[in-house]
């Protein structure tokens, strides 16, 4: 077996079980290998659409944190962090064909969400790349497609869980403790067809068509991260309702220092999020002037030398604060509800934030390709395109129009995508600290069974 068949062979064994994160880091190595023939067969109008597609669902996953974190009621009744983190344990035998379901099912609704799945066969596609003998390129665009869909189930799963649309009315659960209600229920037909949710377009309207609304508006990433969203709109939460994350993780900490806690919280929030866009722009964006960089640059020091000094000071209160632990069975049992949401939220960063370094490369590399590409030579291969299923759409002006499109949105990606990433990079710091500090007060928990035996 030559050394080019062994490479193959170890790709697919990466692609069998593997993360977003590592999906894209197989695609990146399949794409360098591979080289100029990396290209062989590919259009780089649907590999834009790849790009735009997995910083949308990037887009995504930071609003449904702000909504888990800010907006989502606590209760000790309501199961909803629970069911969050269940859909990545253990399956057993007897359960994986129904969570094999769920996961198409998911994938299902990604069509309502993104225009991609509703535009394109990923599946089509990756296989005419194969047709044109381009095994690495075709191992690399599909690495980045599994990226795509993993994150999609992702943000699919998470948005089921919190949206105002009974769980399991969208996709039959695969587990039996939490698969009490299926798509053909009674009660899934009644909440559909109720006018009051005819507001939530959150939650009703296509999650793209929602981003390029809001985040060219004046605040771009932020001005989405605070997109209002009815209180109807959520999952009606059973039980006693404790407050939202924040007020009651804040409510856990010392009088002394709950208003400066949360008060330095939220400036480095909003300091940290534009910080990290600057310092990837400075990175990654070769568009620059020599006056902006300088004006980046500047910004930036500002920015460090600011963020240095409230961080200092966020840590001698934090510190404080778990020397004030107000420890009792009740704040225990908030404590772990808690975590239950900064666990989930912490593993969704790990898997998203771990493949940004390889997205990156691939959107400059699809940007530089794009300018010097002519549409209608990108065209040329439609019919036979068409043919094998990759193009949804029998309409070749159509296309003509789309692709005009995903290549304007694509060469002013930089901007917005690294915006998106300053405020995911901000929100996972928090939840670093967050997870912390409910951390040592539930390990409080050993402490008081001992002073009660005793």
């Amino acid at each position: 077996m030559s050394w080019k068949k062994w490479i193959v062979l170890i790709f697919f064994l990466f692609l069998l079980g593997g993360c977003a994160s590592s999906m894209m880091t197989v695609g990146n190595i399949a794409n360098i290998l591979g080289g100029k023939k990396a290209a062989k067969g590919k259009n780089p109008f649907i590999e834009a659409e790849i790009d735009l597609v997995l910083v949308d669902e990037l887009a995504g996953i930071v609003k449904l944190n702000q909504i888990m974190l800010e907006r989502m009621p606590i209760s000790y009744e309501d199961p909803w962090p629970d069911l969050l983190n269940d859909y990545y344990q253990k399956v057993s035998s007897k359960e994986r064909e129904r969570k094999n379901k769920y996961d198409k099912c998911l994938e299902r609704l990604l069509k309502k969400d993104f225009s991609f799945f509703r535009l394109y066969n990923p599946d089509a596609y990756l296989a005419y790349i194969v047709a044109q003998k381009n095994i690495l390129g075709a191992i690399g665009s599909r690495a980045f497609v599994e990226g795509v869909k993993i994150l999609g189930r992702e943000f699919e799963h998470t948005k089921s869980v919190l949206s105002y649309v009974p769980f399991g009315c969208e996709c039959a659960y695969f587990r039996d403790k939490y698969r009490e209600l299926t798509p053909k229920s009674r009660e899934c037909r009644i909440v559909k067809r109720d006018p009051i949710y005819r507001k939530c377009e959150f939650f009703n309207k296509p999650t793209d068509i929602l981003l390029t609304k809001y985040i060219s508006q004046p605040g771009g990433v932020k001005h989405w991260a605070d997109l209002p969203v009815e209180l109807v709109c959520f999952r009606p939460v059973r039980g006693e309702h404790l407050g939202t994350f924040k007020d009651v993780f804040y409510s856990l900490l010392d009088p002394s220092v709950r208003a400066q806690i949360r008060r330095i919280d939220d400036e480095l929030m909003v300091d940290r999020a534009e910080l990290e866009s600057i310092k990837a722009q400075l990175k990654n964006r070769k568009d620059l002037s020599p006056a902006e960089k300088a004006a980046l640059k500047k910004k930036k020091d500002m920015l460090a030398r600011t963020i240095k000094t409230k961080e200092a000071i966020q840590d001698k209160l934090y510190k404080r604060a778990l020397t004030q632990l107000n420890i009792s069975w009740d704040n225990i049992r908030k404590a772990k509800k808690l975590k239950e949401v900064v666990d989930y939220i912490d593993r969704s960063f790990r898997e998203t934030l771990g493949g940004v370094f390889n997205l990156t490369i691939k959107i400059i590399t699809d940007i530089q390709v794009i300018k010097s590409t002519n549409i209608g030579l990108a065209l040329a291969t439609y019919p036979m395109m068409m043919s094998q299923g990759v193009f949804a759409v029998r309409d070749r002006n159509f296309y003509k129009k789309r692709f005009e499109l995903v290549s304007k949105k694509l060469i002013s990606l930089p901007v917005t995508y690294f915006e998106i990433l300053g405020y995911a990079i901000a929100q996972k710091h928090q939840v670093s600290k967050y997870k912390k500090y409910l951390t040592a007060l539930i390990k409080m928990e050993e402490k008081i069974k001992k002073t009660r035996r005793n």
